[in-house]
């Protein structure tokens, strides 16, 4: 067996740690000034960001434009990120506030007052019609349809979802329960 040679076990150690990087590390290093770091956090996240923006708005092209808003924000703002925080879970209040900016400046227009275009998604419940579950996730409103996204689509841990709605975990939990119980209501008024 041949003995390495200790340059090399540096160089091997220097990129496996690079590859390894956690979300926190690489926005930590953005912060820090290698801006080129929150490329990779793109292609990564991107289209979890994308899919709460269509499911949000079911509209694929102000969805692109939100998620260049994101990470626009995010590059403005790298100087707001706390490491002891999970990233996604700030990426996505950024998300949020993009949207929430977004129907300020079409004079309070909300999401849940557009008329749904089937948004496509994976939905969690195989077993039920995609069409038929997007056509009942775009009756709810839009609090109930964005905590059920955050938690069940997005799959985020509720401790996440409060920071990102600024509610008490408690609260989303609540509001999942309800979200829930409308979801299940609607499903079965559109099929």
């Amino acid at each position: 067996m041949a003995e390495k040679k200790p340059n090399e076990t540096i160089i091997f150690l220097c990129w496996s740690t690079r590859m390894a990087m956690t979300d926190e590390q690489l926005m930590a290093r953005v912060a820090e000034g290698d801006t080129a770091k929150l490329g990779t956090l793109f292609r990564k996240h991107h289209q979890k960001i994308f899919d709460y923006f269509v499911r949000m708005t079911h509209d694929q092209a102000l969805s692109s434009d939100l998620i260049q808003n994101v990470f626009e924000r995010a590059l403005r703002g790298k100087h707001t990120y706390r490491v002891e925080y999970p990233f996604i879970g700030w990426i996505f209040r950024i998300a949020k506030n993009c949207l929430m900016d977004h129907y300020r400046k079409r004079k309070g227009q909300m999401a849940d007052e557009i008329e749904p275009h089937h948004a496509s998604f994976e939905p969690s419940m195989d077993h039920l019609d995609e069409s038929d579950i997007s056509k009942a996730l775009a009756k709810l409103s839009s609090e109930s349809r964005e905590v059920l996204i955050l938690t069940r689509f997005e799959e985020l841990k509720y401790k996440e979802v409060a920071r990102i709605i600024g509610i008490s975990e408690t609260g989303v939990k609540s509001r999942v329960h309800r979200a829930l119980k409308q979801l299940k209501e609607a499903y079965i008024n559109v099929t």
